[in-house]
């Protein structure tokens, strides 16, 4: 419980407005996940890269959109990104956390290994999308640069010292904690801890069984009164994951006109209704 008491989870630390309050939380996070080691320590610095479509959010309305929206609304203790790559949506966040001066965290995890359709031909990429990669790559056979990527040492992604790169090029190590592990692993560790999250941002895997399972795992680690946030919605098998998901348990998908995101907002007393039910599989006791 001593974690999720210095994260966030305990209603008096949120009272604490200090100018260290930031660096409390990550630092709190840090140690729960890597004892004493800090994974920003004698990194050899990449240049800052931001390929492919998240790069776009690096720049000019920050502070406007769904992000300042929820990041004012929320004032989040703690978001976490499941699916991160570049960073290109946790960088963003932690900025606009820094600038509001909201005191919290923004947890990373992500295994950086790259999704199923980075590797090989990359014929798979975007097949429940729109398929002008497949077409791209059937044409002139080769991938599209830069977002797929992995930076192969020795037959290994790298990416992940990118993403390390890039969180240091903006000054944000005391706002971002990278967690290099697979999702469902990363929910069971906060889940055991008893922490839980004001914003989960899923940017995952697009298949249905990936999606519905990203879903199941990281609901529970939505704190009542937070909210659950899809990309990626306009793919049918995300999409489909959702509307089972939410038909289970009674929510409401909110979706944004011209915008590829779900929100599901936690109702307050959705702990209480579990507990009502008798699922307790749900609860993080």
């Amino acid at each position: 419980m001593i974690y999720a008491t210095l994260v966030g989870c305990n209603p008096g630390l949120q009272q604490r407005h200090g100018t260290s309050s930031e660096r409390e939380a990550t630092l709190t996070l840090r140690q729960a996940i890597f004892r004493n080691h800090d994974p920003y320590a004698n990194l050899t610095l990449r240049p800052f890269s931001m390929p492919g479509t998240g790069g776009k959010s690096m720049h000019g309305d920050l502070g406007r959109g769904i992000w300042g929206e929820l990041v004012r609304t929320v004032a989040p203790r703690l978001v976490v990104e499941v699916g991160v790559h570049y960073g290109g949506t946790s960088i963003p966040v932690a900025m606009l956390m820094r600038k509001t001066q909201q005191h919290g965290a923004v947890l990373a995890v992500d295994t950086w290994l790259g999704a199923t359709d980075w590797w090989g031909d990359g014929r798979a990429y975007w097949r429940n999308g729109k398929n002008f990669t497949t077409e791209s790559v059937t044409k002139t056979g080769v991938l599209p640069p830069g977002m797929t990527d992995l930076q192969w040492v020795n037959g290994r992604p790298s990416i992940y010292l990118n993403f390390l790169s890039n969180v240091v090029h903006r000054s944000l190590q005391d706002w971002i904690v990278p967690f290099p592990i697979p999702a469902r692993q990363a929910a069971d560790f906060l889940s055991k801890r008893r922490i839980q999250a004001d914003i989960v941002h899923v940017d995952g895997s697009h298949e249905y069984a990936d999606a519905i399972s990203d879903l199941q795992c990281w609901w529970p680690i939505v704190r009542p009164g937070g909210v659950l946030v899809g990309d990626d919605f306009h793919f049918p098998d995300v999409r489909r994951a959702f509307a089972q998901f939410a038909h289970q348990h009674n929510l409401k998908i909110e979706t944004r006109r011209g915008l590829n995101k779900a929100l599901v907002w936690k109702p307050n007393d959705f702990n209480v209704r579990l507990r009502e039910q008798g699922v307790g599989a749900w609860l993080n006791n």
